[in-house]
C-alpha cells in the first residue's frame, strides 16, 4: 500500500516536471518569434528609412565656432545634403572631430527627419606658451596653434616643460592657474597688464609688465599682497622718471616684509 502511494506520488512529480519544461519551452519559443520578428522589423524600417527621400539630410547646423573654422568641422565630419540620416554614426563623428586641435568637446545631435546639429565646445586659452615658437594654451595644457595675424593680451609664459603627452607639465600648469587666478582675484589694476612670466624658477616667478622694463620677481605666496606691494612701489615713479628711463632694473618681493628695488 505504502509502495503505490509512492509510486503514485512519483507520477504526479514526472508529469509536474513535465508541464514545467514544456511551459518554458513554449515562453521560450514565443520569445525567439517575437525577437526575431523584432529584428526583421527593425531591417526593415531601417531599409525604408534609407530609401525613403523624407530621412535624408537636408540642413547641417554647426554651432559653437569662434576660432575653429566651419569648413574644416563640415570636412571633417562627412556630413552631406542627401544622406540618409539613419546612416549617421554621432560616436563616430565626434571622435573625429575631436581630433581638431580647438575642439574640446562636440555633440552630434540628429533632429528627424532631416536636420543635424553639431555643437562644438571650443578650448579656452589663458596663457601664450613659449616652447620653440610660441603658442597658446588652455586650463588642460593644450597646446593650441597661434592664428594668422593674432593680436592677444594674454601673457607670454616661459619657463615649462611638456609631458609625454605633448602637453604642459601638470605641476606647471597649475602653477601657472593658481598665479593667475590670485591676480585676478587680487584686484590690483597692474595685474591685468602682466606681459611675460618665467617658470623656470620653482622657488619664485619673474614677471614683466607692459611698457615697464624692469624684471620683477615673486615667491608663489600671498600673491595678492605681494601685488599690491609692487603697486605702491611702482607708484613712486612719476611720469617723468619713465621719461627719462630711471626707472629700476629689478624688483625683488621673494622676501616676507622687504622689497629689494635695484637701479
Amino acid at each position: 500500500m505504502v509502495q503505490k502511494k509512492i509510486y503514485k506520488k512519483n507520477i504526479k512529480t514526472k508529469k509536474r516536471l513535465g508541464n514545467n519544461i514544456f511551459s518554458f519551452m513554449r515562453i521560450f519559443s514565443i520569445l525567439i518569434i517575437i525577437c526575431t520578428g523584432a529584428y526583421f522589423f527593425e531591417k526593415k524600417t531601417e531599409e525604408i528609412l534609407k530609401k525613403s527621400r523624407f530621412f535624408t539630410i537636408k540642413t547641417v547646423l554647426i554651432e559653437g565656432c569662434f576660432r575653429v573654422d566651419k569648413n574644416e568641422v563640415l570636412m571633417k565630419s562627412k556630413i552631406a545634403s542627401g544622406l540618409p540620416i539613419i546612416d549617421l554614426k554621432p560616436a563616430l563623428i565626434e571622435k573625429e572631430l575631436k581630433q581638431i586641435q580647438w575642439v574640446r568637446d562636440v555633440k552630434i545631435i540628429r533632429n528627424f527627419p532631416s536636420n543635424i546639429k553639431i555643437k562644438i565646445e571650443e578650448r579656452e586659452p589663458i596663457a601664450l606658451i613659449n616652447y620653440g615658437k610660441v603658442w597658446y594654451t588652455d586650463k588642460e595644457g593644450v597646446l593650441l596653434p597661434m592664428f594668422k595675424a593674432t593680436y592677444s593680451n594674454l601673457p607670454l609664459v616661459s619657463g615649462i616643460k611638456l609631458d609625454s603627452t605633448g602637453r604642459v607639465d601638470k605641476q606647471d600648469i597649475e602653477r601657472l592657474k593658481k598665479f593667475l587666478k590670485e591676480c585676478k582675484n587680487s584686484n590690483v589694476v597692474l595685474a591685468r597688464h602682466i606681459s611675460q612670466l618665467d617658470l623656470s624658477d620653482k622657488n619664485l616667478i619673474k614677471i614683466k609688465l607692459e611698457d615697464y622694463p624692469t624684471i620683477i620677481e615673486l615667491s608663489d605666496n600671498n600673491t595678492e599682497m605681494l601685488l599690491q606691494r609692487l603697486q605702491r612701489i611702482i607708484s613712486l615713479n612719476s611720469e617723468e622718471d619713465l621719461q627719462k628711463e630711471k626707472i629700476p632694473k629689478k624688483i625683488d618681493l621673494c622676501y616676507e616684509n622687504l622689497a629689494f628695488v635695484r637701479w
